[in-house]
């Protein structure tokens, strides 16, 4: 969700904003309400597609996020010999905290306002990212954020050590795919076990960060090759970018056609084919930037605000469309539906804009011109051409 940092003198990749956009819009589906087959059958079969696999634009946010965060990494390292894990922590915390605490001390006041008991062991899970270990946080959405959370720390450790042990290597993560494999094996069969061991619950199959870390870690290796075997992935890329796509399209199907909590192959296999196909399609994009129109700037725009959007959809809907602008099936969805985006929106440019110009001035960039077209560092979001076709003011 949170997952590239820019600013003014860089460029950022529409193409990945427009699959940041592709994720927000499966996820805001999965928690619509579909209409009744009596006010429309055509409506009614669609919104049931996009509920039950809508959940899968997580998975496309986690290899989104393990691609780009690892690519901040790597340049680090290329450009000083080294990483900061202080200084990487205190850029994120800039970019994933004010807007995340924000929204949990809204919700706090909303619920206690309106007579909902709130534990305090909700609250806790809260403040250190362990909804998915715990209840589920105060919207089921905070799962993938304490995954993210999780692996934002895990990940910068990991390559310090590893950068560590290969310090005089011209290709110190060389390592990153072996890694990977193990730990996507490791993940793999956890989730047959827990699967085969228990029945089916989100908190126990779909949420554990040690069940899903597979799927950001695909992201890093995609991320490694992109990076450290430039040439050839572009060529790669470039050759077999439609079979890419349809592949990796292929791969979300049968989230889409079976059930989550009663079909075995969805929490075990197919969460592995769902972080190959996202894969797929990001390796099929990465570095392409193909001329926009304003339709395409225009969900790009979307994209790029989607930490927020995300955030704050849940809360919109459960606290403000159901209780008082579900007049009927088409008010409420167009409520929700836009709504959800519009409010992201409103709340990235009054907190997360104004978190992100403190950190520039605070602890500002390493330097934009060794930044690469998809993966920059610094501040301000694009507009592609939505607001004047100028920078935010």
């Amino acid at each position: 969700m949170a997952d590239q940092e820019h600013s003014p003198s860089t460029s950022r990749s529409a193409t990945l904003d427009i699959l940041r956009a592709i994720a927000i819009f499966l996820v805001l589906g999965r928690h619509l309400r579909p209409c009744a087959s009596w006010v429309s059958h055509i409506l009614s079969d669609l919104g049931l597609l996009w509920v039950a696999g809508g959940w899968t634009g997580v998975d496309l946010f986690f290899v989104l996020s393990g691609f780009l965060i690892s690519g901040l990494l790597f340049k680090e390292h290329a450009r000083n010999g080294s990483i900061s894990f202080k200084r990487f922590f205190i850029r994120r915390g800039f970019k994933i905290y004010p807007a995340f605490y924000v929204m949990v001390a809204v919700s706090l006041c909303v619920l206690l306002i309106s007579g909902t008991p709130v534990p305090l062991s909700k609250v806790l899970e809260e403040l250190f990212f362990l909804q998915n270990y715990g209840t589920g946080g105060f919207w089921t959405h905070e799962w993938s954020l304490a995954i993210e959370e999780h692996f934002y720390i895990f990940l910068p450790i990991l390559l310090i050590v590893i950068a560590g042990r290969n310090r005089n290597s011209t290709n110190p993560f060389r390592l990153i795919p072996s890694l990977f494999v193990a730990i996507a094996l490791v993940c793999l069969s956890l989730r047959v076990y827990i699967t085969a061991a228990q029945p089916f619950t989100s908190l126990t199959h779909l949420f554990p960060t040690h069940l899903r870390i597979d799927s950001l870690f695909f992201g890093v290796v995609i991320s490694y090759y992109y990076h450290y075997n430039s040439a050839q992935f572009r060529r790669f890329a470039r050759r077999f970018r439609p079979v890419l796509l349809v592949l990796g399209a292929l791969a979300f199907v049968p989230a889409f056609t079976m059930r989550l909590d009663t079909e075995v192959f969805v929490p075990t296999v197919e969460l592995t084919l769902l972080y190959l196909g996202g894969g797929l399609i990001v390796v099929a994009v990465a570095g392409w930037e193909p001329k926009l129109n304003k339709f395409t700037k225009a969900i790009a725009f979307v994209g790029s605000r989607s930490y927020s959007i995300y955030l704050w959809h849940q809360p919109f809907h459960e606290a403000v469309v159901i209780k008082y602008l579900a007049i009927n099936w088409y008010t409420y969805a167009v409520s929700y539906l836009a709504g959800s985006i519009v409010i992201g929106i409103v709340m990235y440019r009054l907190v997360e804009y104004p978190a992100l110009k403190i950190r520039d001035r605070v602890f500002p960039g390493m330097g934009a011109a060794a930044a690469s077209p998809s993966l920059s560092a610094g501040t301000p979001l694009p507009t592609y051409g939505i607001l004047n076709g100028s920078q935010l003011p």
